[in-house]
């Protein structure tokens, strides 16, 4: 059975029962709730224990002084060119403008992007490890990805979180475009929170096998991408893509299972 391409299993990872995938379905696979709260459980812990770390607290600190100074200046309509480039940098928008939902998913985007800034600052091999994601990313696109059902289903999900953390899709809010692509870049190779719960719906669905898997992921990270491009039509591009592109990965699902049908 050849070894997942994404995930690299090791002894020290497999010692913690780690749940790792084959490029071959495995009947044996067994996936609950337990896999998704345990990954939670260790996302907390590191948070708490990056909250601990002074460089994060630092970082944390020197954000939020920014964030309050951009408010003082926008009450007095201070807003000179220095000022809106600081505050595209550092997406002082989310949280702040619109209804309670979009500060909502405001509040989220400044968490994730302070969350990268902090990684960017206390570990110094990350930039490198952002290209590596980046080439692995590349290396897995292809053409095929584009009409599965699958990818395009990653795709929709993907821009309509990015919509509902940006609030309005615009140049304003590119940056943190930027940030969850590079985030989820990790989930190409990595057994985190995001791709068990696709597994877990996939079980659920019966549905489960690496290559659906493999093309939602690869469709999760591309969204991104697609939505940092859409941010200059409308504000609510997402929403209207991510629809668009569900109703058509079930067309082509149906269309795909009617040529199996057929072949059989």
């Amino acid at each position: 059975m050849k070894t997942n391409n994404f995930l690299k299993p090791d002894s020290a990872l497999l010692k913690k029962n780690e749940v790792f995938l084959t490029n071959e379905f495995n009947p044996n696979f067994d996936l609950n709730v337990n896999n998704i709260i345990i990954n939670l459980k260790q996302m907390i812990g590191n948070v708490k224990s990056n909250l601990k770390d002074k460089k994060m607290l630092t970082v944390f600190g020197i954000l939020n002084l920014i964030w309050i100074i951009l408010s003082i200046l926008s009450i007095f309509k201070i807003n000179s060119f220095i000022i809106k480039l600081i505050s595209w940098i550092t997406f002082f928008q989310g949280g702040f403008i619109g209804n309670v939902f979009n500060r909502l998913g405001g509040f989220i985007g400044k968490f994730l992007y302070t969350y990268l800034i902090s990684s960017l600052v206390i570990n110094k091999n990350y930039l490198m490890e952002i290209k590596n994601n980046v080439v692995l990313f590349k290396e897995k696109l292809n053409k095929k990805n584009l009409s599965n059902p699958f990818f395009l289903i990653g795709v929709g999900l993907s821009l309509i979180i990015y919509n509902i953390i940006v609030g309005y899709m615009n140049f304003s809010n590119i940056i943190i475009g930027i940030t969850l692509f590079i985030l989820s870049l990790k989930n190409l190779k990595n057994n985190n929170i995001v791709s068990n719960i696709f597994l877990k719906v996939l079980e659920c669905l019966k549905l489960q096998n690496q290559e659906s898997l493999n093309n939602i992921i690869m469709g999760w990270t591309s969204g991104y991408l697609v939505g940092i491009i859409l941010s200059f039509i409308t504000k609510n591009s997402g929403y209207l893509l991510g629809i668009i592109l569900f109703i058509t990965s079930i067309v082509l699902s149906f269309i795909n299972n009617k040529k199996e049908g057929v072949k059989q």
